[in-house]
């Protein structure tokens, strides 16, 4: 059965009293923990379960060499990978409402330019958006409507190190943060996303730049919620699963 959703009835939904206050709206949790499983433990932990998958070709793979959580983390560790993303069946669609979505990143070169999670149909597209470092050192990018519309200064990210990655829109203001903390402008963003969003961590949206020697643990989706709208704390353990 493909869950679709219904952007009518989202925000009447209610978030059951539990790890995380916000779990009903949660259409995408990974925690990557395990080396093993079809596939790899690329596992939706969330209460709608709707599939990950690999694109053709090369994956990723789960590997213990770097994780923030749990012993394992996603590994984009050769030339080749492709995509690690949400079921291209399932619709994870925010509409005009808010969203965050966010995951950990371990990144090798902070002058390299990483496509770290992107939902666009294609390159050019409004119905959705880009993270991504830029190429010049430590600046890192939101981008939708062939634009970036939010730019770090310099310095935001720092090779060999985990940080926390989060983009959350609440009304029609979207933010980027870093480290709980914001970076780059607030933008006004009144956008529908509302094709099906296909989700691709560390890779772009048809899987042609995969971000090889980049890791990432802990990815995380919720639709009808912005979780952050001011600096925060990043988490200090894996995302509950209830």
């Amino acid at each position: 059965m493909i869950q679709r959703i219904n952007r009518n009835t989202l925000y009447s939904r209610t978030a059951r009293v539990s790890g995380d206050p916000y779990w009903a709206n949660v259409y995408l949790l990974c925690h990557f923990n395990s080396s093993s499983g079809t596939p790899r433990a690329y596992v939706n932990q969330s209460a709608l379960g709707t599939a990950i998958e690999n694109t053709s070709g090369t994956a990723p793979d789960v590997s213990s060499t770097q994780s923030k959580f749990g012993g394992f983390g996603l590994a984009y560790a050769a030339s080749g990978n492709n995509a690690c993303r949400s079921s291209t069946a399932s619709a994870y669609n925010p509409g005009t409402g808010d969203f965050t979505e966010e995951f950990f990143f371990y990144i090798p070169n902070i002058t390299t330019n990483y496509a770290m999670m992107d939902c666009r149909p294609d390159a050019t597209s409004a119905a959705g958006y880009l993270i991504a470092t830029s190429g010049v050192s430590g600046e890192i990018v939101y981008r939708t409507n062939n634009s970036n519309v939010i730019v770090s200064a310099g310095g935001t990210t720092v090779a060999n190190q985990w940080m926390h990655c989060a983009v959350a829109r609440a009304g029609t203001s979207t933010r980027l943060f870093i480290d709980g903390t914001q970076v780059g402008s607030t933008y006004s963003d009144s956008a529908d996303y509302n094709g099906a969003m296909v989700h691709t961590l560390g890779n772009t949206y048809n899987a042609a730049a995969p971000t090889d020697g980049v890791y990432y643990d802990e990815w995380r989706l919720t639709i009808g919620v912005a979780r952050y709208t001011g600096n925060f704390t990043p988490p200090t353990a894996a995302f509950p699963d209830n």
